[in-house]
């Protein structure tokens, strides 16, 4: 998120910030998969670091 939002103050209200590649690292990564299985399984998450 930090990410998203430098991108768009340096946007300076300009369209067309673009974000989808911080979105497929955050959402496709291992410490997101283990994160949703420990929450449905109601464990503590073994994050990974990746």
């Amino acid at each position: 998120m930090k990410e998203i939002d430098r991108r768009l103050a340096a946007a300076d209200g300009s369209a067309g910030v673009d974000a989808d590649d911080v979105l497929a690292d955050c959402y496709g990564s291992a410490d997101f998969r283990e994160g949703v299985a420990a929450f449905v399984a109601r464990r503590a998450p073994r994050w990974s670091g990746s």
